[in-house]
């Protein structure tokens, strides 16, 4: 009787649990990495569609801070320091969270945690800020979260986020 129970409840946590990743992930995970100059950059977040959905200003508040992505926050890894929007980062993870605002947005820092999530706003450590440079009007509309790095110099590099109609810049520079 207790193997027949216990085989029943093996089968019912299995066939859960192989249920559970029969559809695709509503925000898909990605990966963005970059050297810049002799700075390995690489950003772990997930991209949530827009989906028909007011983006900015509704769905993702302005004035809140919010984790740059979904699921759990957005993992920025520097392989040595960096300058990103005026936040003097060493070596090392970073938790990332941005706060939008029409004109500018404020990057919020703090050392990794893994599964942490947005609760870093719950911490009474500080976090490290950065600011973007410019937040503009996209010409093309950008259906998914997307974070890269671009206009590449020998020891720079400009961090932007785009999502709906909205692309944010913020300036990275690197020893």
């Amino acid at each position: 009787m207790k193997t027949t129970l216990l085989s029943l409840a093996l089968s019912l946590v299995v066939a859960f649990g192989l249920n559970a990743q029969d559809g695709p992930a509503p925000s898909p995970s990605n990966t963005t990495k970059q050297t810049v100059g002799l700075t390995d950059i690489t950003i772990d977040y997930s991209r949530p569609g827009a989906k028909d959905r007011k983006v900015f200003g509704e769905l993702v508040p302005y004035g809140k801070p919010w984790r740059a992505g979904a699921n759990a926050a957005t993992k920025v890894t520097l392989s040595t320091s960096a300058n990103i929007g005026g936040a003097e980062l060493e070596a090392g993870e970073y938790a990332m969270l941005i706060t939008p605002e029409k004109g500018e947005w404020t990057l919020h820092f703090w050392p990794y945690e893994s599964g942490r999530y947005s609760t870093y706003l719950e911490s009474d450590t500080a976090p490290i800020l950065g600011k973007s440079s410019e937040v503009k009007k996209l010409h093309d509309f950008q259906e998914s979260w997307l974070i890269t790095i671009d206009h590449l110099r020998d020891n720079s590099a400009h961090l932007q986020f785009m999502w709906e109609n909205t692309k944010a810049v913020v300036p990275v520079t690197v020893p």
